[in-house]
């Protein structure tokens, strides 16, 4: 929970939040076009669900790469303990 607090509080979700609501005054000032404000919303959208699949793909990798690491000590781990009998 400590690690996720950080992370929002990060520069680059400051700077994230800001073009997030530079995107959402964009649309509501251009609101007398509303084909554009669609498109724009409808981009903002795809942009966004590829970038949280991206980083859930980033974030599956990593966990299995600790997992990786965690049998790797455990085996050492057990091939010390065999050495030691």
């Amino acid at each position: 929970m400590a690690l996720l607090s950080r992370a929002q509080m990060s520069l680059a979700a400051n700077k994230v939040r800001d073009e997030i609501a530079r995107f959402g005054e964009l649309i509501y000032t251009r609101s007398e076009k509303p084909c554009e404000a669609a498109r724009l919303i409808e981009y903002a959208t795809l942009t966004t669900q590829t970038d949280v699949d991206f980083l859930e793909m980033l974030r599956e990798d990593i966990c299995d790469s600790l997992d990786a690491f965690d049998s790797l000590n455990l085996m050492d781990l057990k091939s010390r303990q065999v050495k030691l009998h």
